[in-house]
């Protein structure tokens, strides 16, 4: 029996070249639904807590990694499915999914602000009886910010808030409620969202010097 020899390496048996398969996809257009829905539950809490990590929202991150799931789905519908790694694959697509989740609800949430904050702005002028500047009451002298000034202003406020606080501003300016409305929406009695309101007001006049 003949071995290679040992003191030459490229005649050495461990190393070798030999032809690599190539590894075949995991999943395709052939890929059965049964095979799929099994890698659906195999795959899943992998793919849920990836995005959990990311959108820190349990109800978020559900609705992520079932888009995940179900573009998939679409893809083999479409004859485009074609996964050679699939571990890698869900693993990306879950901090896509994700990160497109977080930039979409962000700019749902600043559209409200800027229809919000445009209510309480007018408000606020008609208040002070303002010349589309903002006053925040008779007697309190106009302070030369514009408009979209006093938006960024409050935008910025409200970031800082906790959700309830939000949700408060929103209904009064954005869907106009009134306070009980307000206060039977947030579980807080009339007084409470009162002074809340008021708590806001006051912030934005010290960021405006109208205090």
């Amino acid at each position: 029996m003949g071995f290679k020899d040992s003191n030459h390496p490229e005649n050495s048996p461990q190393i070798l070249p030999f032809q690599v398969e190539k590894q075949p996809p995991q999943l395709s257009i052939h890929t059965d639904d049964t095979d799929i829905g099994a890698f659906y539950r195999q795959y899943y809490s992998l793919v849920y807590r990836r995005c959990l990590a990311m959108l820190g929202n349990s109800e978020d991150a559900q609705d992520a990694a079932h888009d995940v799931f179900e573009k998939i789905h679409e893809q083999k519908s479409k004859g485009q499915l074609n996964i050679p790694y699939p571990k890698t694959y869900l693993s990306t697509a879950a901090k896509n999914m994700g990160l497109n989740k977080k930039k979409r609800a962000r700019r749902e949430l600043n559209e409200l602000y800027d229809m919000a904050t445009n209510g309480s702005i007018n408000w606020f002028i008609e208040r002070g009886n303002g010349e589309g500047k903002v006053k925040w009451s008779a007697g309190i002298v106009d302070n030369g910010y514009e408009q979209v000034e006093a938006q960024i202003i409050v935008q910025a406020i409200l970031d800082e808030q906790d959700e309830i606080t939000r949700k408060i501003y929103f209904y009064k300016y954005h869907d106009d409620m009134t306070l009980e409305q307000i206060g039977e929406a947030v579980g807080l009695k009339k007084s409470a969202v009162q002074k809340r309101l008021k708590n806001l007001e006051e912030q934005v006049k010290v960021k405006m010097g109208a205090s």
